[in-house]
């Protein structure tokens, strides 16, 4: 048997229905901490007869869906190590347990509503992920502009100092200090001279005599390297 695959999107669901609890000992928890339980355990699809049986003795159509919304649960990993494969939940222990971490439930819940803003905007990220709308290098790149105290300068490039860079590369900050520009082309983000006349000496690729962009020793426009690393 293949263990489920559980997407991104399902996970969430799951556990926004359950108001963000694990359905095992009522804690509320985070999006992080969420593992989903099959209530009827998952094993039973290699154990028909013990399927048949278990179908019957909860009173569930024969066609009944193991791998389905019905037969899931948002669960904390310890609890879910705790139930392993049993189907049978004693709800009186549960209860109690509730009663008795009930403050530290209500603490612990009150965090949780703070923070869940922030779990909403990671699933549609890993969400995008997944569908292929944007990619681990677009993620990457887009950190890579926060980190740029320079990209508030970007007003200040003059056109004609990007003249000489392939109209595929965008301008995403200027770094005075050392006088460089951050380009990027959607793929891929390097550095090229803040001049409208750069110096061949220093900035010229010796491969194909473009001015970069440079990521480093590497020139972006043909891959070649510096001289100084071949």
């Amino acid at each position: 048997m293949t263990k489920y695959k559980f997407k991104t999107t399902e996970r969430f669901v799951i556990w926004q229905s359950y108001d963000c609890k694990c359905y095992f000992c009522g804690e509320p928890m985070e999006f992080f901490d969420v593992t989903i339980d099959h209530l009827l355990p998952e094993n039973l699809l290699d154990k028909q007869e013990e399927l048949t049986k278990t179908l019957n003795k909860y009173g569930l159509e024969s066609n009944f869906n193991i791998n389905s919304f019905e037969n899931w649960a948002p669960c904390h990993q310890r609890c879910n190590n705790k139930k392993k494969t049993k189907t049978y939940i004693a709800l009186e222990e549960i209860l109690l347990n509730a009663k008795n971490k009930a403050g530290q439930i209500r603490n612990a819940y009150s965090k949780l509503i703070s923070d869940r803003k922030k779990s909403i905007l990671i699933v549609s990220f890993l969400s995008w992920i997944e569908e292929k709308q944007i990619s681990f290098d677009d993620i990457s790149l887009a950190f890579q502009m926060l980190k740029l105290p320079y990209a508030v300068n970007i007003n200040n490039i003059n056109p004609k100092e990007l003249s000489y860079v392939k109209d595929c590369w965008r301008a995403t900050g200027l770094d005075d200090r050392d006088g460089m520009i951050h380009v990027v082309n959607g793929h891929r983000s390097g550095i090229v001279p803040a001049s409208s006349n750069p110096c061949a000496s220093e900035w010229e690729c010796p491969r194909c005599h473009e001015y970069g962009p440079w990521n480093g020793s590497q020139c972006l426009s043909c891959g070649g390297f510096s001289q100084n690393l071949e």
